[in-house]
């Protein structure tokens, strides 16, 4: 719940380097016959500001230690040494040879290319610290994959940017763990996940880069800012494969981002401590597939077995911010012949409190990293609201409608119920908020993209979807072409299925007479190139891919035929 960074909270977003990060365990021996060092429990309850939860973690990973241990000896009893010898090396062999017969079997050889792009919003100066330069920042993710007829499976982040002064530089270990968490969900999720199939891939991760900076003094404090986002490009590239294999079952668009965390912590009217680390986050979108709508408010990819708690378990942790509601984002699914997953949204407000700091993890707010696959679209990027200051008590005393969330923003639920000072951000990421009493806070969960042309989309599913809140009128009509209308007295939807055909016949050709060919569109996209015409950001990005790796940059010289002298 909190990791003794230079601010409270469990996964700090205003980091530049190792001093602010918190505390940072190296791999040392903490104890002997079952019982932790007195010294590592002490240095550890001293570094963090949640010291009885710090000790909870470490007991539970000691029982795991138990458990893990009592199974083996159990097959050493049963079995005997020599059995189990031969067994973890047999065990681990079968995993190689299960891997690439997987591989063999589900993908088609030959080069996977794709890219994901997410940002770093530093638009603010973190509380209690030094106001230093800060820019934005744009994260270059691109993955080759290399299928072999034989099942070699080679993965590469070649031409990812360079690491940076932010606290989302990932190192080797949590990019490896991060293609694991990955492949045994999409590819080898029913073999002995173990060392074998491990040693059946290869992968690169250049050095100097954000995936594998090489240097010890780069903060790390949240390495799933950029992690989360940058293997959404695997299940693209899988889903790719499956689809032309004919296993359209495991297809995949992608997922969601697991960012708009709520974490810090403050102090309650009595000088008690508490901490903010709800589990919300765990559970958002999973994305649209080739047969089937994606999963609503279900997944996280570090945690597919996804469950975000009950509120009221939560608020006897987090004393001072209590929920308002829970509840669907209408329009946040991402569009498609399958829609992607809906997000989701919750509203909390302080209460009881002398002081509490609130801070957001990140989230996709300048950028969508889940662009879709076949025709479908990316789902809505995050953004973030809070309202301080507000009337809560009055609207309370005088028992009127009180908000539960926001809903649509065109038309918020927050601004409507509540008097106060509104701060909107379309960034989606804080560096730090001080809440008082009766200030409220929104958090939106994210969904997840579609899969294939939204035109295609069976209209009674789209009944579906407005009935239960996850689109509304204005967007199946503008997007899937549907012609519906309420009836205020039966409190439902109509559909006219003539009225939709011509709908559709007439985006269809719309879409003709926007259309251009390729090769005009190359054209216009190479000018804007050789002008320099993008954000100060992007031209970043991709001058720092150049440079640190050749390799990338003569590929994107050769693409886009531009000199070999060309950088930005």
């Amino acid at each position: 719940m909190d990791i003794g960074a230079s601010v409270p909270g469990h996964d700090p977003v205003q980091t530049q380097n190792r001093f602010e990060d918190g505390y940072h365990v190296p791999c040392e021996k903490i104890g002997e016959n079952d019982t932790i060092y007195k010294t590592h429990r002490l240095r550890s309850q001293m570094a963090v500001r949640t010291p009885m939860f710090w000790d909870l973690d470490e007991k539970a990973r000691l029982a795991g230690c138990h458990m893990i241990r009592s199974a083996v000896e159990r097959i050493i009893r049963e079995e005997g040494i020599d059995y189990y010898k031969r067994f973890i090396r047999e065990v681990v062999e079968e995993g190689r040879r299960i891997f690439r017969a997987r591989v063999k079997e589900r993908l088609i050889p030959g080069v996977y290319r794709t890219a994901t792009f997410s940002e770093v919003a530093f638009a603010e100066t973190p509380l209690g610290q030094i106001e230093r330069p800060r820019k934005d920042i744009l994260m270059h993710a691109p993955i080759e994959l290399v299928v072999s007829p034989q099942g070699d499976f080679r993965f590469s982040m070649e031409g990812a940017n360079k690491y940076g002064q932010h606290p989302f530089n990932c190192s080797l270990s949590s990019m490896q763990g991060a293609l694991w968490v990955l492949l045994s969900q999409s590819l080898f999720y029913d073999g002995r996940v173990n060392d074998g199939a491990y040693l059946a891939v290869e992968h690169h991760f250049p050095l100097g880069s954000w995936a594998n900076p090489g240097d010890p003094y780069a903060a790390y404090g949240t390495a799933w800012g950029f992690l989360i986002p940058a293997f959404t490009g695997l299940f693209r590239c899988l889903s790719r494969g499956f689809y032309a294999r004919g296993y359209r079952e495991e297809v995949l668009s992608g997922y969601g981002f697991t960012g708009d965390a709520t974490q810090g912590g403050g102090y309650l009217q009595n000088g008690i401590y508490f901490p903010l680390a709800a589990f919300d986050l765990s559970s958002v979108g999973l994305g649209a597939g080739a047969v089937r709508d994606g999963l609503d408010f279900g997944y996280a990819m570090w945690n597919p077995e996804a469950d975000m708690g009950d509120v009221e378990v939560w608020e006897s942790l987090e004393l001072g911010l209590p929920w308002l509601g829970r509840g669907v984002k209408p329009d946040t699914a991402g569009f498609g012949k399958y829609r992607g997953a809906t997000g989701w949204e919750n509203l909390r407000m302080g209460y009881g409190v002398r002081e509490m700091v609130h801070y957001v993890v990140r989230t996709d707010g300048l950028t969508f990293h889940g662009p879709g696959l076949m025709g479908g679209y990316p789902h809505a990027t995050g953004y973030k609201v809070w309202m301080l200051g507000t009337d809560f008590e009055e609207v309370v005393k005088a028992k009127r409608p009180y908000p539960l969330g926001e809903k649509d923003p065109r038309r918020s639920q927050i601004e409507t119920f509540l008097k106060g000072t509104s701060i909107r951000s379309e960034r989606a990421q804080t560096l730090g908020k001080i809440l008082s009493n009766f200030d409220v806070v929104l958090s939106n969960m994210s969904g997840s993209p579609g899969f294939g042309d939204p035109l295609e989309r069976d209209p009674k599913r789209l009944l579906a979807d407005l009935e239960a809140g996850i689109y509304t009128l204005e967007a199946v009509e503008r997007v899937y072409g549907l012609a519906a209308s309420y009836d205020e007295t039966t409190q439902s939807f109509s559909l006219d299925e003539e009225a939709t055909r011509q709908r559709r016949e007439r985006i269809r050709q719309i879409r003709k007479e926007r259309s251009v060919p390729f090769s005009e569109f190359y054209r216009a996209q190479r000018r804007k190139i050789l002008d320099g015409d993008m954000t100060e950001p992007v031209k970043e990005m991709l001058r720092e891919s150049m440079e640190l790796s050749p390799q990338w940059a003569e590929q994107y010289r050769k693409f886009w035929d531009l000199p070999e002298d060309f950088s930005f």
